[in-house]
């Protein structure tokens, strides 16, 4: 039985989405951890944000990329910013996934052939 508020999960507040709504978006990495480990990943995290802005027509003023988080300053014509978002975030999560568990796998390689 839960009998205080701090153990009750919360859901976030509905986000508000309507015609030229401009909106202040970050996303960190899970546990604060890098989600971007190189200019190769910044690269192609901008590649896939271009597509973003093309596909759901933001208007995208500035962004910041730091080591673990991003900004993103944008305004959305059209109240599509949950999809726009979603596009993004699925895109890079999968690709940094696929791209930096080949890098994890040859690590393990090398420590099973070169044992201690």
């Amino acid at each position: 039985m839960i009998n205080s508020q701090k153990d009750k999960k919360i859901a976030r507040p509905l986000r508000i989405k309507f015609p030229g709504a401009i909106y202040h978006i970050f996303s960190r990495g899970h546990r604060k951890e890098n989600i971007f480990l190189s200019n190769h990943d910044r690269e192609k995290f901008l590649k896939i944000l271009i597509e973003c802005i093309e596909k759901y027509s933001i208007h995208l003023y500035c962004y910041v990329l730091m080591k673990n988080h991003y900004h993103l300053f944008q305004k959305t014509p059209n109240p599509n910013l949950s999809e726009a978002m979603h596009h993004l975030n699925s895109s890079y999560s999968n690709w940094f996934k696929k791209k930096h568990k080949l890098r994890l796998f040859n690590t393990c390689n090398y420590l099973n052939i070169n044992r201690l």
